[in-house]
């Protein structure tokens, strides 16, 4: 559950701080983006259920590396991927860190006040 003091992006880093967690969201993000170009391009519409591989995929690497609590409502919401992308941006430009402070001392004092 998020806690109060939180938004749901700081809340989304807390939850994606392993760097293998965030390699199978990687190959995640890129299966979902493929399948839904595949799609718009072919008009072959029963290939959306490979979609569901990319959750499979993002839900594999909070399982192995334990890392952070799978929320099903991230499963269909468009701001996932977009959540995704910032991440992806943001370990590139080597400022993720600094969002995964931020979400960590929010987290801290939130367990503090509880």
């Amino acid at each position: 559950m998020k806690p109060n003091n939180m938004t749901e992006w700081e809340f989304f880093v807390y939850r994606h701080q392993k760097t293998g967690n965030l390699v199978f969201h990687f190959f995640s993000f890129v299966v979902h983006i493929a399948v839904l170009a595949y799609v718009l391009i072919t008009q072959k519409w029963l290939y959306l259920v490979l979609l569901s591989l990319s959750g499979i995929l993002g839900t594999l690497g909070h399982v192995l590396f334990k890392d952070g609590q799978v929320r099903s409502k991230d499963f269909l919401h468009p701001q996932t991927l977009y959540y995704l992308f910032m991440i992806f941006i943001y370990v590139l430009t080597g400022k993720y860190s600094h969002h995964v402070a931020i979400a960590n001392q929010k987290y801290s004092q939130q367990v503090q006040l509880s």
